[in-house]
Parts: C-alpha cells; structure tokens; sequence
C-alpha cells in the first residue's frame, strides 16, 4: 500500500534504527519521545501547531505523549505563566472545535465485542408486471391504436355502447364490469365536448405523444340515472382524460376513464404506451428483421428511384424501363411462405392481379395527418383474409408472398414491391418516365 505522507512506519521510533522514510512527522515523533523519556517539558510554542499530526499518532507512542504533552505540560505553564495559559486555553478552543483535539479511547471492558455484523439485507426491486401490447382495432375500427397491458388483464368489447372495458379476472367480483380497471369510449366531434350528466371538478389541457388531451375529474350529478352498460365506479367520483385522435374535422375522441381504486401510475403507463395509427411510432416495415437477416438488407437490387432500363439492370433479363416508384424486398434462396405486413392502418381499397404484379392490394393510410396509398406487389392473394373496406392495423401480418416465376409474383422473381403514393387515388405504375412523376411517391424512410 503507498505511503500516505502523514502515515508512520511501524518500525521503531530511533530515526537510525528505522527503515521506513525519515519524515517530518517521523522526526515530530521522535523528538517528542526524547523529550519524555528524559523527563522534559514539551513546550507548546514548539509543537503546539503539530497536534493534529501528534494526535495521529497517538496510536503509535501511547497514552505517554497525551499524558506529558497534552497535560503535564499544560499544567505546568499554566501554573507560571499566565498568559500562556490563556494562549492554551484559546488554542485548543480552536482544536476542539477543528476536530484535532485528542479522544480519551474508551476504557476496556467497554469495548463491546468486533463481531461480525450481518449484512445489511436489501429490499429487493419491484418485479415489474410483464405487460403485453394489445391493438384495439381489433374490437371496433374507430379505436385506431394500440398499448400495452399488464399480462393478467383481459379486453371486452361492450357492442350495445360501442365501448371497451379493461378488467383484471383476478379481482373477486361477479362481472368483468365489476372487475374493471380501465373503460373506454369513444365520441366524433370537432372539440372536445363533455356530458352534462357530470359535474366538473378539475379540467386541464394536456397532451399524449403529440395529441391534444383534456385531464377531467368528474362525478355524476345527483338525480341522474346509473350510467348504463358500464362499471358501478363510472357512476361515482373519478378521473379521465379525452384525447382527440386527429386534427381534422370531424375527429375521434377518446374517452379513458380509470377505477378510483387503480393506482394512477398504473394508468399513466397504459396512456403513456399509446401508440396511434399512422404516427410515425405506429409505421411497420412491411418485411420483418429476422435473426439471420434484416429487413433493410432485403433491399438489394431495386431501391427507390433507381433508372432502370435492360442494359443496366441488376435484374437480368429485364424488361421493364423507368424510375422505380418503390422498394423491392429480395427473399433468400430456399425461403418459402414470406410473410409480409401491413405498413400502416388504413382500410383495404385493391385486392385484385395486375400485369407485371401477379397479386396486388393497395391500402389507404393517413400518415402524419397527410393521406397515402401503400401498394404490397408480387403477393399471394389466396393467403389474404382480409376483404375490401376492412380497416387493418399497422403491423397486422397481410399473407404471403407469391412463389418466384409464377402467376401469383407476375412472372418474376420472389420479392416483394412496396410503394408510397401520395393522396387518396390508386397508383399501380412501377415505373415512370421522369424524375417530376417520381414526385408523386415517396421513399418510405423519409416519413
């Protein structure tokens, strides 16, 4: 261990005999021990400015130094000189309240015993709930996002209000409606409305990734009927928050209203885990990472607005010229049965074969509040459940991909073509002749 320039060796105190390094302290110390060992004074004037080194080394040259340095010859100059008494006595005024002075060491037998203290136990962390993502497209088109639940829960759709109730079975009740943590409804509007079959107790604006927000807190007005269909705590003093789904007009509004008994941050991690359709967040790529390769390596061969014509083609033979409007996705050799997604939420508008296609579904999506087709080319249309006008969740898996050279991929290659139109119309080229009709589309990185 390196040698601190206050710490002492532990060899004897004879400076000749000692075979540490000879240090100021050390020679402090040595002087000292001369001094009483010869029945000397030790005057303060000499090494009153070294008593927080001395006291240091008290454990070293004993209780002698305390008993002739520190009293002996304090009595003593108090006894002839007066003046250096009150020296003293302001000096170690001064120690004490320095922290120099020296402690009496407590006397033996109250030395308690050095046993081993047991280690401190830690409070484990709280085991956090494995929560689960759940899109609630799936009960009702018009609630067009997704977030995430505690595992536990369970999800029922109430048709009659066209309301979903969130409940934990768990919980020893006689319905899900008693067992509801969580109740949602919905309302079309330009602005936020209230009932007014409540009374407001707090209001306050807020905001949810972006969306304006309303934070409520309400209670049923006296006479007023029990709110039908919903759970008994609706129809006592709670708290909600409104969040408004676009900026358009008209627009869908969220109610998410919470059991008084829930923890709020229970409920501000289910709002917080929002995820709205068509947000940024919400956009999936329509071929998935896999271990053994990611989705962006896919993209091997024709990426947005590359020129193709025969000569230069990295597809060979070719017979198509022009910009390339969107991303080709390669498949690996030996694949079969490629899934592909759904990009965005939107309702479905083509599912129908196109020349140089083979399989094709076109959906409409409204992407950061601007409208798009995606176009998914080369596809299996048998593999497709959906029909035209069902809305489908962003990430929702569409089907597969056609087999390589047959009529479900167009008589081409296995792989699968995405692209980003702008507006509302269905646009099936593949190809343009100019850069100004590439215009139209758009590289799906850049939203």
């Amino acid at each position: 261990m390196p040698m601190n320039r206050f710490m002492l060796s532990s060899a004897p105190s004879d400076t000749r005999t000692n075979t540490g390094p000879i240090t100021r302290a050390s020679v402090i110390e040595n002087s000292i021990v001369k001094r009483i060992k010869n029945k000397k004074s030790v005057h303060l004037r000499e090494y009153g400015k070294k008593c927080c080194i001395t006291h240091l080394y008290r454990r070293k040259i004993g209780r002698q130094i305390e008993q002739v340095f520190f009293y002996s010859s304090y009595n003593k100059l108090m006894k002839n000189n007066i003046f250096a008494a009150v020296f003293i006595t302001a000096f170690w005024g001064v120690a004490l309240l320095a922290g120099c002075a020296p402690t009496q060491p407590p006397a033996q037998d109250q030395i308690p015993n050095q046993t081993k203290l047991p280690q401190q136990i830690e409070t484990p962390a709280p085991e956090k709930k494995i929560a689960t993502r759940h899109h609630f497209a799936q009960y009702n088109d018009d609630y067009r996002f997704s977030a995430e639940l505690p595992k536990a829960w369970q999800i029922a759709y109430i048709p009659g209000i066209e309301s979903i109730n969130i409940y934990d079975p768990a919980l020893a009740a006689t319905s899900p409606l008693e067992q509801s943590q969580i109740f949602i409804r919905k309302f079309s509007a330009n602005i936020f409305l209230t009932l007014n079959t409540v009374t407001i107790l707090e209001r306050e604006n807020a905001e949810v990734h972006g969306h304006a927000a309303v934070r409520y807190e309400i209670e049923k007005k006296p006479g007023v009927s029990h709110f039908p269909q919903q759970p008994s705590w609706r129809n006592e003093r709670h708290k909600l928050i409104d969040i408004r789904h676009t900026k358009k007009n008209p627009s869908t509004f969220y109610v998410i209203a919470y059991n008084p008994a829930l923890d709020a941050p229970i409920f501000e991690e289910f709002i917080d885990s929002f995820i709205f359709d068509n947000d940024r967040a919400s956009l999936h790529m329509p071929i998935e990472d896999q271990a053994a390769v990611s989705a962006a390596s896919r993209i091997t061969k024709k990426p947005f607005g590359i020129f193709i014509e025969s000569a230069t083609s990295p597809v060979q033979p070719e017979r198509f010229r022009g910009f390339h409007t969107g991303i080709d996705f390669e498949t690996l050799p030996g694949e079969t049965q490629v899934p592909f997604f759904a990009y965005c939420g939107g309702p479905l508008k083509i599912k129908q074969t196109a020349t140089g296609y083979g399989g094709v579904i076109v959906q409409e999506c409204n992407i950061e509040e601007e409208v798009f087709t995606a176009l998914y080319g080369h596809v299996d249309l048998t593999s497709i459940d959906h029909t035209i006008g069902d809305y489908i969740a962003s990430g929702t898996k569409l089907g597969v991909l056609g087999d390589g050279f047959t009529d479900e991929a167009g008589g081409e290659r296995q792989h699968l073509h995405f692209a980003l139109h702008r507006g509302s119309q269905v646009e099936l080229r593949g190809y343009v002749d100019s850069e100004k009709e590439l215009g139209r589309w758009i590289h799906p990185g850049d939203l």
